[in-house]
């Protein structure tokens, strides 16, 4: 009810007569050049339901609630400053209504600031047409909704608005419009009710409707829109033909197969060896039943593996499968039928999100940590104490001091200042010039030139943000962005250009060392400066806090109905409730994140590089060029001297017999395959800093590099 009360209450409605009015009233208080009749841009009515300010019109001001600073309260401020937008359109907000007691004659004004129209459209526009509204507030099925509105709300001005009452009553049009708008609501909620049962149902028709059918509204939130409508016009024919194999084939297809979930059934097969006691040897088979999508690759799996999967489900499977698993493997075995069919359905899956060299949450914080830092993000956070349920408020630069504060201490390292942070792969703000950046690929190499063009255009402009959800924007922009230089370098298969396009995407990021001591405080000093607690949480309640404070200066917000396993969950629990069929859901997914290692790989080419080097060699002879002019004279040891072969950049010695009796320096050249050197992105700090360069020295292999010992010994593959 409140949604719609919010957009019956924002609705704009085109009423050429009200322009009029203001028209005349502004001629009343000001003369008639206060109005240019021949030019309706000008007009005051039209340049407040565009959210422009009149020259009449008293220009307001409000705390921002993003900066805490005083700004002009206009549309393109709020297109900044988007917290204090959301703020101000929100139902019932007191910021509005407090807004409006402070400039009582601006409503006009302050609800096309918050819904502005487009002005030339306005213009344009029949009377009774509906100009702007808020589109948050209208789902994207509800396609003819508003369409149907507007018809409704010309039909009533030409049956009811009698424009020639208003030529004795002053009040008529202000009075016609207020009944007017008591009208709409009720017309939406109506409308609204009209498409009950048609793909133009509002969400909450749907939700009610299948909450009546076994509460189905519980799994509603990890729908699709198509699932929800199909469930919407179906649930009854499901549930008359529960037991069929079309409903389950059915089933599988819009619940499983259009989210791209994986099912598969298991059953157990003799084998064509036996074992010692001459039973025949049996393994269970997995077949899908869907299409193959993030499955694993093994079709066959042990028994006792299979009752391992068995064992998660019930509470008592684990002990029964304790006491009678042999029983149960003899019956198998002793099966008159080579092929045994279970009652086993498994969804395996594998969750990637986020299995990629830089995660969002990992430019996030980046980017949060250097802008804060470098005065180009400093916006008002609130966020909530676990621990206490208090909201606390501070700037974005204070939260990031407290964030290393909670960090450090819930690991066991106390800070007694705040900490020296290093801040690794920030985007740097200034983006360099592209014909300095592809100095570093050779001509030669056309497509990677024009490859390292386009992600060079499609690097986003970094200045001040003054909002959260900007600062989000920015950041996921460029998460993006990382994502499409990763694929564009993991697809340039010879090596030259693979590195010679990941050199160039290097420079667009940098290293810095920030002192987050500032003040030169304690950090028991700074923390009661800012009225913060000292540090007092469990292990949990700290990760709590930290993600609290991470959430609130980043803007980010994680959906649980957008996360893979969650949604794999709700899905199997709606085959479940729908299914009549006694079967059970083994149900597998990995609950952490997968960390990519995303070392390079051997890459083949064709390419040949051509080197000169040359070595002195020690003689023991002086000797003299054409005009008697004495060299440095030298020793020679012996018959051989040792000259370095640098093919394939590996060190190897070789022996080369000197066949001159005096010789003072010896050339040659050779033709060797050389791969493309490392080079590091840039570092803003003198120091040399060990770690880093052990982490960079190899591109592709940081991640790698940054695993323990063991676990680097636990990972088999080619480089070891």
């Amino acid at each position: 009810m409140d949604s719609n009360i919010a957009l019956a209450r924002a609705i704009c409605i085109k009423s050429e007569t009200s322009a009029s009015l203001i028209n005349n009233r502004l001629i009343e208080l000001y003369g008639q050049s206060s109005v240019d009749k021949g030019t309706p841009q000008s007009w005051k009515y039209y340049m407040n339901i565009s959210g422009q300010y009149h020259n009449t019109d008293t220009v307001m001001t409000v705390t921002s609630l993003d900066t805490l600073e005083e700004i002009t309260f206009s549309k393109e401020n709020l297109t900044i400053h988007t917290a204090t937008m959301q703020a101000y359109r929100a139902y019932n907000s007191r910021y509005f209504y407090s807004l409006l007691n402070r400039y009582p004659q601006q409503v006009q004004l302050i609800q096309g600031i918050l819904n502005p129209a487009d002005i030339t459209e306005a213009i344009a526009a029949k009377d009774g047409a509906i100009l702007s509204y808020p589109i948050d507030l209208v789902e994207p099925q509800e396609q003819t909704l508003m369409k149907d509105l507007e018809g409704f709300i010309q039909r009533h001005m030409v049956r009811w608005n009698v424009a020639a009452y208003g030529l004795t009553d002053t009040l008529y049009n202000l009075s016609y419009h207020v009944q007017l708008y008591l009208t709409i609501l009720p017309k939406i909620l109506n409308l609204r009710l009209q498409r009950c049962k048609t793909n133009e149902a509002h969400t909450f028709h749907i939700r009610q409707y299948l909450a009546s059918h076994g509460g189905l509204d519980r799994q509603l939130p990890y729908m699709t829109l198509k699932q929800a409508l199909f469930f919407y016009r179906n649930i009854c024919y499901i549930e008359r033909n529960a037991g069929s194999v079309e409903t389950f084939n059915l089933l599988v297809q819009k619940v499983l197969t259009d989210r791209q979930i994986p099912i598969a059934e298991y059953s157990v097969r003799h084998l064509n060896s036996f074992d010692l006691n001459y039973y025949p040897l049996i393994r269970a088979r997995r077949k899908p039943l869907n299409d193959e999508f993030n499955v694993a690759e093994l079709s066959y799996v042990d028994i006792e593996d299979l009752f391992l999967k068995e064992d998660k489900i019930v509470a008592g499977n684990l002990k029964y499968h304790e006491s009678k698993a042999d029983v149960d493997i003899l019956t198998f075995k002793n099966s008159i039928s080579s092929i045994i069919q279970t009652k086993d359905l498994e969804s395996n899956m594998i969750d990637y999100n986020d299995a990629v060299p830089d995660p969002l949450e990992t430019v996030l914080l980046r980017q949060w940590a250097y802008m804060t830092t470098h005065k180009l993000y400093n916006v008002a956070v609130s966020f909530k104490d676990p621990k206490t349920s208090e909201y606390r408020n501070m700037f974005s630069k204070d939260a990031l001091i407290y964030f290393s504060y909670i960090a450090a201490m819930s690991v066991g390292i106390k800070l007694e200042v705040a900490p020296t942070i290093l801040i690794e792969k920030f985007r740097l703000p200034v983006k360099p010039s592209f014909n300095k950046m592809v100095k570093i690929i050779d001509n030669k190499y056309k497509t990677t030139k024009k490859s390292a063009e386009l992600l060079w255009n499609s690097q986003p402009l970094i200045g001040t943000t003054t909002s959260i959800q900007a600062f989000f924007n920015l950041s996921y922009t460029l998460y993006q962005e990382c994502l499409k230089q990763w694929f564009s370098v993991s697809n340039t298969h010879n090596l030259n250009e693979r590195g010679a396009l990941s050199n160039f995407l290097l420079q667009f990021y940098g290293d810095v060392k920030v002192d987050l001591n500032t003040t030169g405080v304690t950090m028991e000093e700074w923390l009661k400066v800012n009225n913060l607690p000292e540090y007092n949480y469990t292990y949990i309640q700290a990760q709590e806090l930290l993600a609290s404070i991470f959430n609130a200066a980043t803007g980010l917000t994680v959906d649980e109905t957008k996360i893979l396993k969650n949604i794999q969950r709700n899905m199997i629990e709606l085959m479940q409730n729908l299914s009549s069929y006694s079967v059970q859901y083994i149900r597998e997914i990995n609950d952490s994140k997968i960390r990519p290692l995303n070392w390079a790989a051997i890459r083949p080419h064709k390419d040949k590089v051509d080197a000169e080097a040359a070595e002195w060699i020690e003689t023991n002879v002086h000797i003299y060029d054409g005009l008697a002019t004495a060299s440095n004279a030298e020793t020679l040891n012996s018959d051989f001297s040792r000259i370095r072969d640098y093919k394939a950049s590996m060190s190897k010695e070789i022996q080369v017999k000197i066949s001159l009796d005096t010789v003072s320096e010896t050339s040659w050249s050779l033709s060797a395959d050389l791969p493309m050197s490392t080079m590091y992105q840039h570092a803003i700090y003198p120091e040399f800093d060990q770690a880093v360069f052990a982490k960079s020295a190899i591109v592709g292999y940081e991640f790698f590099e940054s695993l323990t010992d063991e676990q680097k010994n636990s990972i088999k593959t080619f480089y070891n």
